[in-house]
């Protein structure tokens, strides 16, 4: 249950970089300051970090079970946007009638995706794909521990 919350916030940051790449503080001030705070990709470095600190094999195989399923967000993301039709009509809205919240909820639920979309997700994808690499290679260390000491 843990590893589909987690996946469900991966998603729903990648979805939120995704739909908000081509706005940036130039439309409205505080927009890039809150994108760097919504980073997903990190998270997927953390698990396996903490797995190799903490020298856990289970942990280990979380973290590649959390960055493959990044993979898969991202590809099924990906598509969506490829198809998804913008919402025909939209208007442009006067500075002094919008706030950072409004942007962000127009840009979520009608959201009009494009090139920088897309590439956000790619580059999200090639962050997932290293974890899991990473992830990978920190399961197969843990496992080839010495005898002598402590495991899962």
């Amino acid at each position: 249950m843990a590893t589909f919350s987690f996946m469900l916030a991966y998603a729903a940051g990648v979805y939120f970089h995704a739909a908000t790449a081509s706005l940036s503080d130039a439309y409205q001030p505080g927009l890039d300051s809150l994108k760097r705070y919504v980073q997903p990709d990190i998270a997927l470095w953390v698990l396996p970090l903490i797995a190799y600190g903490w020298k856990s094999v289970h942990l280990a195989k979380v973290a590649q079970r959390c960055a493959l399923g990044g993979l898969v967000c991202c590809a099924m993301l990906y598509v969506f946007c490829s198809v998804h039709q913008s919402t025909a009509g939209m208007s442009w809205v006067a500075p002094a009638d919008r706030t950072l919240a409004s942007t962000v909820q127009r840009s979520l639920f009608s959201p009009s995706f494009s090139g920088r979309s897309m590439g956000s997700i790619t580059g999200s994808a090639i962050f997932a794909a290293m974890a899991w690499g990473l992830s990978i290679r920190i399961n197969r260390m843990l496992k080839q521990r010495p005898s002598g000491t402590p495991s899962d």
